[in-house]
């Protein structure tokens, strides 16, 4: 079983878990006009694209954006939000580490790195589960997690000679990770940074920079990974099924590229109920339109803007990364060097 097949599966034991509704109230609740701060609590917390976690960074970060230049009377969480948010987030992080255990047991430095919430530790890692309110199915969580161990990138990590870390320390892996992936982002989709393209298609088979670069994009690879299932059973306490961008809605698929990268897309799209709040970070459902290029599959929303002509009426433009089997936008890159 793949993993994105395995992932739907405990989505959708989400979709009937009990605590789901409690969730799906609280989140609301905090999103709305009438409801505490306005709906800027929910608001802000969207922005920070680390699904519930974002709750708990906004209810700690309060007194710091009250105090910012446009203040905004934030009211705390309850204890009972707090912990409702912390226990499902929690069981998110602690099926993340049952995934990567493999590879953190043989390198024990890459933990932070392969951590989808390393830009906010401690908070990260200070709840725990409350055994009473579960999200994640045990079968089909353990399902995911077998599944998991086949993600071809951790197969490669696990056969990385111990050489090409041998004096790596955890906090220096972790952000040189994160400038890779900088460089990556800030290129935007479609594109392959210089550094990239200069040591895959111009330096020796031999370079020793490729083994470094090999672990480093197997690394990153897993890691975007763990951020998408994270994301999909997110989504999946809002939302039923992901939203689905077809032939209904679309208008315009531009700017493909399959390279060295991964796969991309820009997709111009007539909103409706379910694809009108896509922002960068959600994932979607593409499914296949006639004539156009064999492009399906669930895609990850790295870039947006919105349009409106009195021809189409409103309609939404989005840059978008196709996520492999492994739930990777980034695939094809560990394999390249």
């Amino acid at each position: 079983m793949t993993i994105t097949k395995a992932a739907y599966r405990l989505c959708k034991s989400v979709v009937r878990a009990e605590v789901r509704r409690e969730l799906q109230e609280r989140i609301h609740n905090l999103s709305i006009a009438s409801g505490p701060g306005g709906g800027q609590f929910g608001s802000l917390a969207s922005k920070q694209g680390v699904q519930l976690l974002s709750f708990l960074v906004i209810d700690q970060e309060r007194a710091r954006i009250s105090a910012g230049p446009l203040p905004l009377a934030l009211p705390p969480l309850s204890e009972s939000d707090r912990k409702l948010f912390g226990s499902a987030h929690a069981e998110m992080t602690r099926l993340d580490d049952q995934c990567v255990q493999p590879v953190v047991s043989r390198w024990p430095v890459v933990r932070t790195a392969l951590f989808p919430y390393s830009h906010f530790p401690p908070l990260a890692e200070t709840h725990r589960p409350d055994a009473s309110k579960l999200l994640l199915s045990e079968p089909e969580a353990a399902n995911l997690v077998e599944a998991f161990a086949q993600h071809s990138d951790m197969r490669m990590i696990l056969t990385t000679p111990d050489h090409v870390f041998a004096q790596g320390d955890e906090n220096g892996i972790h952000q040189a990770l994160l400038e890779f992936l900088g460089r990556i982002q800030q290129g935007g989709v479609g594109h392959v940074p210089s550094a990239i393209e200069q040591l895959v298609f111009h330096a020796s088979s031999s370079h020793p920079q490729r083994a470094v670069m090999r672990f480093f994009s197997a690394l990153l690879s897993v890691r975007e990974s763990l951020h998408n299932l994270n994301q999909m059973i997110y989504q999946a306490i809002l939302a039923d099924k992901p939203p689905i961008l077809d032939e209904d809605c679309i208008i315009s698929i531009s700017d493909t590229h399959n390279n060295v990268v991964g796969s991309s897309a820009v997709i111009a799209f007539q909103p409706d109920a379910y694809t009108h709040f896509l922002g960068p970070g959600d994932l979607a459902l593409v499914k296949v339109i006639p004539n156009h290029l064999p492009l399906k599959g669930l895609v990850r929303v790295e870039g947006l803007r919105f349009e409106y002509s009195r021809d189409l009426g409103s309609t939404h433009t989005i840059s978008t990364r196709f996520l492999n089997d492994d739930l990777s936008p980034f695939g094809p890159l560990s394999k390249a060097f």
